[in-house]
Parts: C-alpha cells; structure tokens; sequence
C-alpha cells in the first residue's frame, strides 16, 4: 500500500512541476509610455495568460502608467507596473485581483533654519548658498544671513558654500530645534578686483537684479557705486561730474535710493563728481532696472538698495583711505564681544588747494563730508536691533556782508533709523524698521546775517516685513510701508536785520501714504520653473493746512481753496501688480519673463539740463498732478558656459509710461506760488535690449556691455502737440570694464564708456534786429551733441607683506586718461573778440556775427591713493 501511495505521489509532482517551473522559465518583457491602465490590464492577460478581476469604482482606469520591465519572475513583472504606480494586487489560486489603490507614503521632512556670519568679523552673510552633497540648490540666506528649508529627515549633511568664502560641511542633527549658527571662513585674498556675484542658478533673484560689489574704482581713488552701475547696460550717466543716472528711459529723478531701508534724496557730492554711498560703509548693493519684486515701490525707473556695513564682533579695526580729492576713515569693533558692535565711517573733502584762481576770496567755501554710523546688537538667537545714522553736507559758496557779492548753495542729508529683526519661528522672518530722513537745499542771500532761500522735505517712515519660508519651493512675503512726508517747496528765511522787508511765504505739501504688499515665489518641475508674483496697493493722501490752486485750461489760477490743518483734500488708490518666470531650459541656461506696474506719488521739479545738484524742489501728487505710472515688459536670456568661465545676459524691454512731467518753456520754478501752472503732462515711450558678457574666473576678468534704447516723449502743448525725444535719448552705449590680476601685489584696471550723445535744442534759424542776433527754435531737442566717451585706468600695488596685519595699498587712478572734452550744452549767444576770446556781445552798435560755443565739465583728473588698514 505504502509503495502505490509513493508511486502516485511522484506522478502528481510530474503533473505539476511545469506550473511550479513556468514562472522561472518563462521570459517578461513590457514597456509601456504614459498608457492608460485599462490598456495595461489588457496587455498583462496576454502576456501572462492570467485573468485580472477589479472593481472599477475602486482602480484609476484612466490613470496613465510609464513603465519598463524585463524579467522571468511575474511576481516582479506586476510589482513594476502595478504596486510601483500605487495599485495594489494579490494572486488568488491563479487569478490575479486589483484590490486598490496604494495611500502614498509621505515623506518625513525637518525644518532647518539658521544664520550665517562671517567667522573673522561675526557681520551676516548674504547670498550663501546651501545645497546637498550632490549640488542640488535648496536655499539662500536673505539680507540678514537668514536662512529657512525642508529636508527630509534622512539628510545627514549640507553643502555652505558663498563667493569669496571656504565651503563648509554642515552636518545635520534631525532632532534638533535649534537655529544654527553657521561661520564661514573667508578665503584669504589680499587685494580685490571686479566681482558682480552671479551663482549659477539664483532661484532668489527677482527680476534683472543686479548685484554690485561696492569695492571697485571710480573716479579720484575712490570706489563709486555709482560709477559701477553705469557701466551696466541699462543705466548710463548724464555725463562727466554728474551722479544723475537714467534707466530705461525713466527721468533721473525717477530712481530711489535707499540706504538701510531709508530714502536718499539727493545722492550728490561736489555737484556730482562724487556720490553720497560712502564705499567704506557699505556692505551690499542690489538694483533693479524698474522690474523690483512687489516689496518695493516709490522709484518708476530704477530701485537701489543699499545695505550699511556691520562692525566687526570679534576686533578693532581701523581703516583709512588718503588721496588729493578726499580722504576717508573708518572705525570699528566690539562694544560687547559676539553681543554688540559699532562701525563708524566718515569722509571729507580736502580740495582747498583746487580754488578757482588765486583772485578768489578767503570766503570761498568749497567742501563736502558725509559721516556713517551703525550701531548692532544681538539680544539672542532670534532677536536683533539696528540703528543706522547718516548724514551729509556740500558746501559751496561765498559769503560776505554784502548781499550782492553773496552766492553759493549748500545741501544735506540727514537720515536715522531703528530696525529689529525677529524669528518668532524656523519658518518666519519678521523685519521692521522706524526710520526719519530730512533734506535741505540752501541758497544764500546774505549768510553772514542767516538769509537764505530753502527748500526741504522731512520723512518718518515705518515698514513692517514678513516672510514665511512655507517649504523649500514656497516662500511667501507680506509687509506694509507707512509714510508721513513734509515738502517745503521754497521760502525765503530772513534774518532779524532784513525782517522788516515783506517776503511770501508758501505752505508746505503734506503727504500720508499707506502701500501694503504681498509676493510669492514658487519653485515648480524641481526648481527648473520659478515664478514670484505679487502686488502692492499705495494709497496716497495730501492734508492741509494747504492753499489748493485751481487752473483753467490755459493754466491760469481762477481759485485758490484755503485746505485747514489735518484736513484731507486728496486721496488715490492705486493697484501695482508684478510677476517674474523664468524657466531652466538647462542648469546653464534660461529664460526670464517679466511684468511689473509702478506708480510715483513724490517727484522732483526741475527744468535744468545740468548736470550738476540744480535747484529743485518736491512735490506730491495731488489735484494738479496725477501720479505717475510705468508698464515694463521684458524679455531676458540668462546662459553661463565654458565651465562658467563667461555669462551672457540678454534681455529685451518696453516700457509705457503716463502722467510724465514737462514744463512750459522758460517755466518759473524758483519762489513761484504758482509753480504747478508752469506743468505739462504726457505719457512716454522707451524701448532696448541690452547686452552683457561677463568672464567671471582667470586672471583678467571683466565685462562688456551694449545697449541699444529709444525714448520718446508726447507732452500737450510742447513741440507742438509732436512726440519728441529728450535729452536723455542715447540709443548706443557701450561699456567695457577689465581687471587684470598681475600678481599677489599688483592690479591694473581699466574702463572705457561711450554713448551716443545726448539731445538739445538748436536755432533753426537767425535773423537781425537792429544788429541783435535773434535765434529761432521751431523744434525742441532737433539735435544731437558730439558722442561721449572716455578711458579710466587705475592701478593698484599692495605694499604690505601677505598675511601682514597692517596692509598698504597705494593707487595711481586717471579718469579721462585721453583728456576728452565731452561737452553737456552748446550755446549761441557769444561773439570771438579781437584776442581770439569767446565772450557775450556788449556793443550793438555794429553787427557781429554769433559763434556756437560748448561747455564741457571735466578732462584729464590724476589721482594717488594711499589705503591702510590694521
């Protein structure tokens, strides 16, 4: 019995052992490309001969299914195309069934935030990047070091690394709540030489922001931030000794500059031969070409954000820089070590030497200084206080107790601010800031007994920031800027001695604005497409006490409202949407799409076409002038190549603006109660590409730009009634700027600019009135002046030994090298006399014949340097 039992069992195994063998010999192969799980169902009963049974309320049918298998084991075949596609599946006694659905595992994530510091000197770093160990980008620190990201808890190390800093390992402790506190070591380089910091890939770049290191030359030995940003396309200068700048067709005095959050109004020193951003001070400079993020706002044509320099935590350090023209000093250190630090920075002229002629009165006043002050405390790990100081004055005149040899004018600036910085938690920065601002602009009548005319503004400002770091794609930013703004216009002051004399006296404006504001930046498709977008809505209101002006339509005064004290006489809401995409087609290259509206409430009046500080005055919008508006579309192409050796930036714009101010010929701005009558208003045009290479690595390194731009002007009742291009409408500019990095000891730089010369009005024709030469003008703006361009070089040689702790620097610098006259004006009122001289007609008694004559401001300027610090 035992033996037939045997015998049956060896002929069961026999039947079965083909089923038992086929999964091992049997071969599975399927591909499938985004097909439709009902056609995958499908293909698995051919292929393996089996029956599927599923409920279809329960299986994504529809669901489309990418998948790749080559296998001999089913059990591998179905986990492949099913369980990995999130549908789970079980064999019951040879038939397949669907059950359902997979729920996804969610990933666990920790909240990693911290601040990173300089090790040597304890001042936040901007801009670090962190990242994994294989490269991936995760997130930057802001302007106050902060930094905030998601990883998952698997992650045991990060990647810090910052331009001109050593990269750190940072390794992770996923159960930690603590704010880190990261210290980069900085590498050691002895002497600086051009930089635009530019990673790679800058998901927290908004818009064409332009990063600027405030360490390179301008003119007299001494680095000039605004020099630099001229000599990037999209900005240019007026002209030699002039700090007025144009940016894609915006007027000059469309710019803001902020210095710690707070407006600068008057950016000049020395007419514009040298500008107020003490270099010594200053930590940090980003621009933005009218395309700001939705944070910022008041500036139609350009944002300029300035960040003071913290003092060193850890030691004193004094710094100084000695030349012809100025000479600066700057100090700081620790009042409580890694608790407090101070930074003071102060900078004067010493250009007595440079008088006009040795005719010239010991009464001549010629000088400027500005002085910087910063004060940073940490209260703890999640507490900071600020407080920034900043003033400064230009001086020239010549004062006497005669009111008719009395001239001269003098201005000032004056700002103070207190901001703290907290982080309630890892996912929230919170920024605010008090800030007072005050400008002043003098012109003397008579000094010595106190007479003078002046015009001013005074500003208290309060800004508060949040930013919400929701995950490593999200950040979300909200905030709101209110303002309270007094504008002289301009009254004379007189003293007790000439107080009887009867003067007018004008109200100022008084302004309140109120410009909340929201943004979110979304990293999509693993950061390849990045989009911040965003709004702000100003609204801006003008009290009394007030005298309102009414106008007829030949801008005449029919009536005059008498506005009491606090009473609110005018009021506008406005709406000021941006967005910012751009798309990595490759991690080297990509393409930025940009739209932003601006609005201007507070604007400068002025008519001059100098290039130098004029005389002007401020004024808001209100009944008689509407604000002004700005669309900027723009196009853009970021690539880096040859290992990062070079960049290209390209990007093409159109901007439209309305409201824009013009004024009626021979306008009376000065002392004139009715100064708004002499306004005309019209909408502008402006259109470019610019260019940018840049070598970013090597020993020679440097960039050339080219712009091409237009701008045109409709204004009612100018030009008559035609579209015309101002002054400022310089369609070639071309900028090229080269370091070269000899040695350890030895720099040698150069910068050579050229733009197609600016516009001006000319006599179409002449003709003789009892021997006057009378001119007429039938077109404004119907020429061109003479091309600007000139070469700056300098050369810098370290005196010091390396790693020395007193470092010397000497520097030869010559603005102008080829002495270029570039003229600003040509004027058609002087006669050549017998000595060959250019000198206004005085005697009509015979005719005489008119010569075009041009003014120029600068040539050749030489300048040596002596720089320390210990």
């Amino acid at each position: 019995m035992a033996k037939k039992c045997n015998v049956i069992a060896v002929l069961i195994i026999l039947w079965y052992l083909p089923a038992f063998s086929q999964e091992n010999t049997t071969s599975y192969k399927y591909r499938a490309r985004q097909i439709p799980l009902q056609q995958i169902i499908h293909d698995l009963e051919n292929i393996t001969g089996l029956y599927f049974a599923y409920s279809p309320e329960r299986i994504p049918l529809t669901k489309k299914i990418t998948c790749n298998v080559a296998t001999n084991q089913l059990t591998t075949l179905l986990d492949e195309v099913l369980k990995k596609n999130g549908i789970q599946w079980e064999n019951l006694n040879g038939q397949i069934v669907l059950t359902g659905t997979i729920e996804p595992i969610k990933e666990r994530k920790i909240v990693v935030s911290g601040i990173i510091t300089d090790s040597t000197s304890g001042v936040y770093i901007p801009g670090a990047i962190l990242t994994t160990e294989s490269g991936k980008e995760l997130a930057y620190s802001n302007s106050y070091g902060y930094f905030s990201l998601q990883i998952p808890i698997e992650t045991k190390r990060l990647l810090v690394s910052c331009v001109g800093y050593k990269t750190q390992l940072l390794q992770i402790n996923p159960f930690s709540t603590e704010l880190l506190q990261i210290k980069l070591h900085p590498l050691v380089i002895e002497m600086g030489i051009i930089e635009v910091k530019a990673p790679l890939k800058e998901e927290n770049k908004i818009g064409n922001e332009v990063n600027i290191n405030p360490s390179i030359w301008g003119m007299g030995g001494h680095n000039d931030i605004i020099q630099v940003l001229n000599s990037v396309p999209g900005f240019h200068l007026f002209g030699d000794g002039s700090t007025r700048f144009f940016v894609r067709g915006g007027e000059s005095n469309q710019n803001m500059i902020l210095i710690d959050e707070t407006p600068i109004y008057n950016p000049s020193h020395l007419f514009g031969f040298f500008n107020a951003l003490a270099p010594e001070a200053i930590s940090e400079v980003k621009a933005w070409k009218g395309d700001a993020p939705a944070r910022y706002g008041g500036g139609l044509a350009s944002i300029i954000d300035v960040h003071v320099r913290e003092g060193n935590m850890y030691k004193n350090i004094i710094s100084g820089n000695l030349g012809p023209y100025a000479s600066s000093l700057t100090i700081e250190g620790p009042i409580l070590k890694e608790k407090m630090s101070f930074l003071i920075s102060g900078r004067r002229s010493n250009m007595e030497w440079l008088k006009p002629s040795n005719y010239t009165p010991a009464s001549f006043n010629f000088y400027f200084f500005d002085l910087n002050l910063k004060l940073n405390t940490i209260l703890n790990t999640r507490n900071r206080l600020y407080f920034t100081f900043y003033s400064g004055e230009d001086n020239i005149s010549q004062l006497t107790e005669s009111s008719v040899k009395t001239y001269g004018m003098k201005w000032n600036n004056l700002t103070g601010n207190i901001r703290w910085n907290y982080i309630p938690t890892h996912k929230i920065f919170l920024n605010t800031t008090l800030a007072r601002s005050k400008y002043n602009y003098f012109l003397f009548l008579d000094s010595r007994h106190d007479s003078y005319w002046r015009s001013s503004i005074e500003g208290v400002h309060l800004k508060s920031d949040l930013t919400w770091f929701l995950n490593s794609d999200n950040t979300l930013r909200a905030g709101i800027s209110l303002e309270n703004l007094i504008a002289d216009p301009g009254n004379i002051h007189q003293s007790e001695i000439d107080s009887s004399n009867y003067t007018k006296s004008f109200p100022s404006y008084r302004s309140l604005s109120c410009q909340p504001y929201f943004e979110h930046q979304t990293a999509l498709l693993d950061k390849k497409l990045v989009i911040n977008y965003g709004f702000r809505i100003p609204i801006w209101s003008d009290y009394g006490p007030f005298y309102l002006h009414y106008y007829n339509p030949d801008y005449e005064p029919f009536y005059t409202d008498t506005i009491e004290k606090n009473q609110i006489y005018y009021t506008h809401l406005g709406f000021e949407p941006r967005i910012h995409i751009s798309f990595h087609l490759r991690p080297q290259w990509k393409l930025m799409l940009n739209y932003s509206r601006t609005l201007q409430f507070f604007q400068s009046l002025s008519n001059s076409i100098s290039p130098f500080s004029t005389i002007e005055n401020w004024v808001p919008a209100g009944p008689n002038i509407s604000p002004q508006i700005a669309d900027l579309y723009s196009l853009g192409s970021e690539n880096h190549f040859l290992q990062n050796t070079y960049s290209l930036f390209i990007e093409a714009y159109l901007k439209l603006a309305h409201n824009q101010i013009d004024y009626e010929e021979h306008a009376n701005l000065l002392y004139n109660a009715y100064q708004e009558g002499e306004l005309r208003f019209g909408k502008a045009k402006a259109y470019g590409i610019e260019i940018w290479l840049k070598k970013n690595s090597g020993k020679l390194l440097g960039w050339l730009g080219y712009t091409y731009s237009r701008v045109s002007r409709e204004t009612k009742d100018i030009n008559n009634n035609q579209s015309y291009y101002p002054y400022y409408d310089r369609p070639h500019q071309l900028q090229i700027r080269l370091a070269y990095h000899l040695s350890p000891r030895f720099n040698f730089n150069a910068a050579w600019y050229y733009m197609t010369g600016g516009r001006t009005t000319v006599p179409s024709a002449f003709y003789d009135y009892n021997n006057l030469i009378i001119p007429i003008y039938n077109e404004k703006n119907n020429m061109r002046l003479p091309d600007y361009h000139r070469l700056d070089i300098a050369a810098e040689f370290r005196l010091s030994r390396q790693g020395s702790r007193f470092r010397q620097i000497l520097s030869l610098s010559i603005y102008n090298i080829y002495n270029r006259n570039n003229p600003f004006l040509v004027s058609f009122n002087k006669i050549m006399d017998d000595n060959g001289n250019f000198v206004v007609p005085a005697n009509f008694d015979q005719k005489q014949t008119i010569i075009p004559t041009q003014l120029s401001v600068a040539g050749i300027i030489p300048s040596i340097n002596y720089k320390f610090s210990f």
